[in-house]
């Protein structure tokens, strides 16, 4: 599950876990070598709702002006290793829910101000949009509960589909 702060990620990744009952894992960034850190990740872990994954690593870096975790070889062997075995989650909401949603969260630690919140989500439009995640790719707006079931739903769906074939 990928997405910006505020996006409605941990809402999903904590329903997808009771529902399916899977593991959920956080991968947040970790010093070390970031691509056998996700290499070994993505290939161990089975049943597991990921939080944050390699996108968010880059995206993250470029954010807040850290090294570039991946050169290009190794990010599309992990982008391949996504579209090739996972289903990935984009949550992207609209602008102004997230806002509303960081506004409602001000008295909470934040890691990350409005304006990079508003930069954050750009970025992750521009990788989906120019990233082609095949089959593997459900985009979830995090409007309500319904869509959210819908998600759920149409992962099920996927993940059935997957066992059988």
């Amino acid at each position: 599950v990928e997405g910006m702060d505020c996006s409605g990620k941990s809402t999903l990744v904590n329903e997808l876990k009771n529902r399916l009952r899977w593991d959920a894992r956080s991968l947040g960034h970790q010093e070390g070598s970031q691509f056998f850190r996700y290499l070994k990740e993505y290939t161990l872990l089975e049943n597991t709702v990921i939080d944050r994954g390699h996108i968010s690593e880059v995206i993250y870096s470029r954010l807040w002006k850290r090294p570039m975790p991946f050169d290009k070889d190794s990010l599309k062997i992990l982008d391949s290793l996504v579209d090739q075995s996972m289903l990935l989650i984009h949550c992207f909401p609209s602008l102004k829910v997230a806002q509303k949603r960081y506004l409602e969260r001000r008295n909470t630690f934040q890691k990350i101000t409005l304006d990079e919140l508003k930069i954050s989500r750009l970025y992750f439009k521009k990788w989906f949009q120019k990233t082609d995640y095949r089959d593997s790719l459900i985009i979830y707006h995090s409007n309500d509960f319904e869509e959210l079931n819908q998600v759920i739903e149409n992962v099920k769906q996927r993940l059935a589909g997957k066992q059988k074939g």
